[in-house]
């Protein structure tokens, strides 16, 4: 094989690493940050970048804004989603959220995203996948710390708002099944946009600018809020450019999803101090497993029949 036919490789790795450095910039701000109209600010500041670069690129694209209604209002409730998703993400970690279990638990949105898939779109689920869902709860069951029944009812409750974050980040997966053909830039613009104007009235219901008078937000808080809104435009781009460059959607997702949760678990262990086990690596290493049983185009890849 060629060593250009795996250059995609490096832009789907560059993805992944983009992906682990927003989900540390989160926890960072997280555990800095005492107060929900902050998480709500840092959101806003997020969805502004968004918009600002979905503006521009569509005009530069030359993209009509709402040249298809559906692909709008497709755009404005993933930006929805991704507003709950975003706010959530800074209150786990401010919870003491552990960032390699929080990665873990949200890559697992491929599982609800496949069923909403075959009851939306009539996707069939062969017995292979059902399979695959056992091995992803193994999975899980081993990341979280092979709780018994009575501690199981007794999780931290950051883990509980990852399984929260994990179900709309799978709901946003059907949605961009269903509006697919929409330019990337215009779907920025609505996302952007729409979780601006949600962030806005946020802190307008929670007593406006005021909230934050007797503490305002340090240059660094809009510093890593940006950056983080920056990085997402960035992943944005690898994720184009490895399609652009020949990468298969299955061979390309398994890459993604492998490097983001190992970095994401080695960026828990080293940066942040978080615990480090023999049961955290073996969940990794299942789920990926489960993700190629899953995946029907990962499945054939290996010319493994349907």
């Amino acid at each position: 094989m060629s060593n250009r036919s795996m250059v995609w490789v490096w832009w789907t790795c560059a993805e992944g690493l983009t992906r682990t450095a927003t989900k540390g910039l989160l926890k960072v701000m997280g555990l800095a940050e005492t107060s929900g109209a902050a998480f709500v600010l840092a959101t806003a500041i997020i969805g502004v970048v968004q918009l600002v670069t979905g503006f521009f690129g569509s005009i530069f694209r030359k993209k009509a804004f709402a040249e298809n209604q559906t692909y709008v209002i497709g755009s404005i409730a993933f930006g929805v989603l991704a507003y709950i998703v975003t706010v959530l993400s800074f209150l786990v970690f401010h919870l003491g959220g552990d960032m390699g279990v929080n990665t873990f638990i949200t890559t697992l949105a491929i599982i609800p995203g496949g069923i909403i898939g075959s009851i939306v779109f009539r996707d069939k689920l062969y017995p292979r996948q059902w399979f695959a869902m056992t091995l992803a709860i193994v999975a899980g069951y081993l990341v979280i710390g092979r709780p018994s029944l009575a501690e199981f009812f007794e999780l931290p409750l950051w883990i509980w708002l990852s399984f929260i974050t994990m179900f709309g980040i799978g709901i946003n997966q059907a949605i961009v099944q269903y509006i697919r053909g929409v330019d990337p830039m215009v779907q920025n613009f609505w996302v952007g946009l729409t979780q601006t104007v949600l962030c806005v009235g946020t802190i307008a219901v929670m007593g406006g600018w005021s909230v934050f008078a007797a503490d305002a937000p340090p240059v660094s808080f809009w510093a890593l809020a940006a950056l983080i809104g920056v990085i997402n435009v960035a992943m944005l781009v690898f994720n184009i450019v490895s399609y652009k460059l020949g990468a298969s959607i299955a061979l390309k997702k398994l890459v993604m999803n492998g490097v983001h949760l190992s970095t994401a678990m080695i960026a828990g262990i080293t940066l942040f101090n978080e615990a480090a086990n023999v049961e955290k690596f073996a969940g990794v290493l299942l789920y990926l497993v489960a993700y190629a049983v899953w995946d029907s185009d990962t499945w054939r890849s290996f010319g493994l029949k349907t």
